[in-house]
């Protein structure tokens, strides 16, 4: 977080004469397809490993990180395509993390039906997901947008986000064996 204040802060505005707007944006481009290539793997190893230890646990894991990973994808598409990118381009990477996200999601199921490599799995994709959640999604909660809101307005909107996940979440954990009998009843 530290990191990337000082880079909004330093390199938001210029002191002198010329811009840098176009090597900001390509460096952001880059940090970007870096930082969601990461994400990206990782998610599909959470999701492997939780379809390596059951397969209530990884349909559980793959609601999770769709629903986290839908608006996330669209606001990065949107943002390459923003800052200069062509569709085709855009459309592209968004296809190669896809891959990325598969690749990690075979890694995952290998080393989820490890029982000693599950709870390591487990743990250091936790891990990042609090990162995350921290970096990315408290700095996004603390910017003012759209004036029609105001504060309270806007509050209110990610609030009932984050009820609504936690409330999905609980849904699948109180009702997890009913789940089980379906899923297993449809293999």
């Amino acid at each position: 977080m530290v990191l990337q204040e000082y880079h909004v802060g330093h390199h938001g505005h210029s002191h002198h004469g010329h811009s840098h707007v176009t090597g900001r944006k390509d460096s952001l481009k880059a940090v970007i397809l870096i930082g969601d290539a990461m994400h990206t793997f990782l998610d599909g190893m959470a999701i492997g490993a939780a379809f390596g230890t059951s397969v209530t646990g990884g349909v559980a894991t793959s609601i999770a990180v769709l629903c986290h990973e839908l608006p996330h994808k669209v606001g990065d598409f949107a943002l390459l395509f923003e800052m200069g990118m062509k569709l085709r381009q855009a459309v592209t990477m968004m296809g190669l993390l896809w891959l990325l996200s598969l690749a990690g999601l075979v890694l995952g199921v290998m080393l989820g039906s490890i029982q000693t490599a599950s709870p390591w799995i487990y743990s250091f994709t936790a891990g990042v997901f609090i990162y995350l959640a921290l970096v990315d999604l408290l700095s996004e909660l603390s910017v003012q947008r759209g004036e029609k809101l105001g504060p309270l307005g806007q509050m209110f909107l990610q609030g009932l986000g984050m009820l609504t996940g936690a409330l999905i979440m609980l849904f699948i954990a109180i009702y997890e064996h009913d789940l089980e009998h379906i899923i297993e009843g449809s293999f």
